[in-house]
């Protein structure tokens, strides 16, 4: 029997890396990130070290997967006003596309005269030498632009890689304009995927205490005692408020957080909460900046007239975002030539402002927005823009919402767009003050357009439109708001979300057009809004199958590892659980003082993975950690099977488990009276775990789902999930004993060692038997191939090792076996 760690499908198993080190290791990259995750900021970092490298001679050694290696010319390429260039009779897109473009970038730059020189330089080491060619934002080519230039833009950069075969190419875009349907996604086995992951918790401490101890000395004169404790206040705040968690693991939101932090010792609970108080923030640097040069009367930097300047803020706001919401519209107004190559020219900026404040203070604004930056940043004395796309996108909410159809607005925009409007409506859901459970009602039952059941969703659109109802509902916290409300309104406000819910949770096992990608994202956002399966979340509740003793066909021959006999060596009943044990279930034990209890973990201890007080180290393991693994952000719902953690572990849970039930203070009653009666919750041999996938005799299901497999019925690597999934999504993946995902999803830990067959129940099955041996390990999972899929197959693995394609499900047996 092979390790698991030998096998070519499991290498599938995703290792975490570094944004640089996979443009390092990869020739042809997309990378995919979430609004604020970071996706230009790497591209212009990258740039720029590389650009000092050529020119400086500068080391790359500290670059991630870089060291020894040549510094490339890089190339960058803003997609949205590579789009404002382009034609707009143009069809196809060829590689002299992208050539005339750097032309015409060459000659803004340093002029007619030096274009041949510089061209011919770039292009003959791009070909011979090779380079970085960098085409970011692809999602900015929108409706504005016509969405046709994305397929353009696409062939463009097919073509160019074809001739730039020492080149590497690099994409970035966000998620939802880069889906698996869309026309212009480049192909995925010349062009990998990378998505930039969020922060997880230590990364969000680490840059909290530098930029503490950074800004705090320098900028606000705090001692060390002082850095620490406000270090210390977010730390606790990070990690005691799920709700914040979520919101600082975003690059750009993190920043604005310390930084609110730092300034008013405040914490947001919302996401547009965030961009709200950062805003205020922002204006009121602005404001002072004013009085300050009043003070001083600081005149060097601009006209004399600047410093009296006597605005009313709110109405600058209210001015700002209209034009951030003529900005959106128009996929970035300022584009009304082919010289300009910023966001808002200084004509559109005055004629905006001119509205609010007149022509002559209009200018007085912006000659000071010239020197003090803000909300809206001034480049030079003709080009502005927003300092990132998500103030535009905030500021255009803000504007929609105070008008009185705001609802009609943003639908009739998102009816054209959904893609590049849906941020927007994300946010003005968020910033809602006056009516917020009704606001949100107004705008969400009309994005559902009257769908009330599954069989309503039939093309694309219809899901994006359900995901963004849950987004909105779950950034809002709505099922709150519905039960703080008066009590006839309130169920008013349950209907709109019971809506959404029950969309979600039918549509997780709908058949027809639900396929598996659909079916795993209502999982994801049934778990947000919280999962209310019987079974699933709650270790209390946990659901068992019953599998009745006698002989079943145990292997099935294809193998060497898997000699088909007939065994008879289950000679009593006992139970499997349906799911695999989930995060919410496994949090529970943890919560509970689990990794504290000493009698849960005498073979760890012994193997010297657990010590006093409660402590754990495992193969993946740093340090020594005092709860369960933190899961990267695709693996950690609620409802989606535990992973990553070592059979010591499992055998922790179990134990952890049959106290709980002995209590009899849990849902599933019947458990409790077989456990009172002896019985015990443990992990399920080889054996049992192989009948309950395939049955009694005569079956011989080669799949616990039958006898073929397909990537609808299973989540195993041709589904292309690349994660796990949510227990029970999967509805054909149902073994006769109606176990749930033992075809795929995640391998399964078994208690016995790693024997040959035939299979006898000896000392194998004894858990203390040799602590450190290798333990068996059983079914498909989502990194796996339909091989190893089969009831039959057989893998071993250390029982310290955590992975992300193992995880567990309790058996209950009587105490005979036990």
């Amino acid at each position: 029997m092979k390790q698991a760690s030998e096998d070519a499908d499991r290498k599938q198993e995703s290792v975490p890396v570094t944004a640089i080190e996979a443009i390092a290791a990869v020739d042809r990259l997309a990378i995919t990130g979430e609004p604020g995750g970071g996706k230009s900021t790497l591209v212009n970092y990258l740039f720029v070290r590389l650009a000092q490298a050529r020119l400086q001679a500068v080391s790359l050694n500290d670059l991630e997967g870089w060291r020894g290696q040549k510094p490339l010319l890089p190339v960058r390429i803003i997609l949205r006003k590579f789009a404002k260039w382009i034609p707009d009779a143009t069809t196809q897109g060829q590689a002299g596309l992208v050539w005339d473009y750097i032309e015409a970038m060459i000659e803004e730059k340093k002029g007619r005269a030096s274009v041949h020189d510089v061209l011919h330089y770039v292009r003959k080491t791009l070909e011979t030498e090779g380079g970085i060619m960098f085409f970011d934002g692809l999602d900015e080519v929108g409706y504005g632009q016509e969405v046709h230039k994305r397929d353009v833009i696409k062939q463009a950069i097919m073509d160019i890689s074809g001739q730039l075969k020492k080149a590497k190419i690099i994409l970035t875009s966000r998620p939802y304009a880069y889906r698996s349907t869309d026309s212009w996604r480049l192909p995925k086995h010349t062009f990998a995927i990378v998505n930039l992951a969020l922060f997880n918790k230590d990364q969000i401490h680490t840059f909290a205490r530098r930029w503490y101890l950074k800004v705090g000395k320098t900028v606000k004169g705090w001692d060390d005692a002082r850095c620490d404790q406000m270090t210390g206040y977010f730390y606790h705040a990070v990690d005691t408020r799920d709700r914040l968690f979520e919101i600082v693991r975003n690059p750009l939101l993190l920043t604005m957080a310390v930084a609110l932090h730092s300034r008013d010792n405040f914490l947001p609970h919302k996401r547009a909460e965030l961009y709200e108080k950062v805003i205020e923030l922002l204006l009121a640097h602005w404001e002072n900046n004013i009085v300050r040069d009043v003070e001083q009367l600081d005149v060097e930097q601009g006209s004399d007239a600047v410093p009296h300047l006597k605005l009313d803020m709110n109405k600058l706001l209210y001015s700002l975002s209209r034009i951030a919401f003529e900005c959106h519209t128009h996929q970035l107004v300022a584009w009304t030539d082919d010289s300009e190559t910023v966001d808002i020219s200084r004509g559109d900026l005055l004629v905006a402002l001119g509205q609010d404040f007149g022509q002559e203070m209009a200018g007085l604004i912006i000659e000071y927005i010239q020197f003090r930056t803000g909300i809206l940043q001034g480049k030079d004395n003709q080009t502005y823009a927003f300092m990132h796309r998500t103030f535009q996108e905030y500021l255009a909410a803000c504007y929609i919402l105070e008008q009185e159809r705001f609802n009609e607005l943003i639908l009739e925009r998102m009816e054209h767009d959904l893609d590049w409007w849906q941020e927007v409506f994300l946010l003005m859901a968020g910033a809602a003050k006056t009516r917020r459970a009704s606001t949100i009602r107004d705008l969400v039952e009309p994005l559902l357009g009257g769908k009330q059941t599954v069989h309503d969703f039939s093309d694309e659109r219809d899901f994006k439109t359900l995901w963004l109802a849950a987004q909105t509902l779950w950034e809002t916290n709505y099922r709150d708001e519905c039960v703080s409300g008066h009590k006839e309104t309130a169920a008013l406000y349950q209907r709109t979300f019971k809506q959404v819910y029950d969309c979600l949770k039918q549509g997780m096992t709908a058949t027809g057009q639900w396929k598996s990608e659909d079916r795993a994202t209502a999982g994801k956002w049934l778990s947000r809004l919280g999962d209310d399966r019987r079974g699933v979340t709650d270790s209390g509740h946990m659901a068992f199958c019953p599998i009745a003793k006698g002989e079943f066909w145990l292997g099935d021959g294809k193998d060497d590892d898997c000699p088909q006999e007939l065994c008879q060596a289950l000679d009593y009943d006992y139970q499997l659980a349906k799911f695999p044990v989930t995060v919410a279930q496994y949090r529970q034990f943890a919560e509970a003082g689990g990794y504290q209890t000493a009698k849960y973990w005498p073979e760890a201890k012994e193997a010297g993975h657990w010590q006093e007080p409660g402590e754990v180290k495992f193969r993946r393991d740093d340090e020594w950690r005092k709860g369960m693994p933190e899961l990267s952000s695709r693996f950690a719902y609620d409802n989606h099977p535990m992973v990553e953690v070592s059979w010591y572990e499992c055998l922790a849970y179990c134990r952890w488990l049959t106290d709980l039930f002995r209590t009899r203070e849990v849902g599933n009653q019947e458990i409790a009276g077989l456990i009172q009666q002896g019985w015990l919750l443990m992990l399920p041999s080889e054996i049992e775990w192989e009948k309950a996938a395939r049955g009694s005799t005569p079956s011989k299901l080669l799949y616990p789902c039958g006898d073929e497999i397909t990537s609808n019925c299973a989540n195993y690597s041709e589904t292309g999930l690349n994660s796990t999934s949510s227990v029970g999504c999967f509805p054909g993946d149902k073994s006769p004993c109606k176990c749930i995902d033992m075809t795929g999803n995640v391998i399964e830990w078994c208690r016995n060692t790693d024997e040959s067959y035939p299979y006898l129940r000896d000392d194998r099955e004894k858990v203390n038997k040799n602590p450190g041996s290798g333990r068996v390990i059983r079914g498909g999972c989502w990194g796996g191939s339909a091989g190893s899929c089969r009831c039959s197959f057989r893998f071993w693995d250390d029982p310290d090792y955590g992975r992300l394609i193992l995880g567990f499900r309790v058996a209950l047996v009587p105490s005979s076996v036990g």
